[in-house]
């Protein structure tokens, strides 16, 4: 399975959970399978959780990637 996980981005609700959201895309064979999302107000934060690793940032966040590697 490979992971996509987006740029820092404005969010268009930011009201229901900050200013800034990251996106991650689950593919499987070029498909989509599934993906997440996480908002905050620190877009710092946001672009460190972008670069981490699995069993680091990401699993902590997507709630797909959580599923994925039983981590919740």
């Amino acid at each position: 399975m490979k992971v996509r996980v987006s740029k820092v981005e404005l969010a268009d609700c930011p009201g229901d959970g900050g200013k800034w959201v990251l996106y991650c895309d689950h593919l499987e064979n070029g498909e989509w399978l599934n993906g997440g999302m996480v908002q905050g107000t620190n877009k710092k934060i946001l672009a460190s959780l972008r670069t981490s690793k699995f069993g680091d940032g990401l699993t902590t966040w997507c709630p797909a990637c959580q599923d994925t590697h039983g981590t919740k």
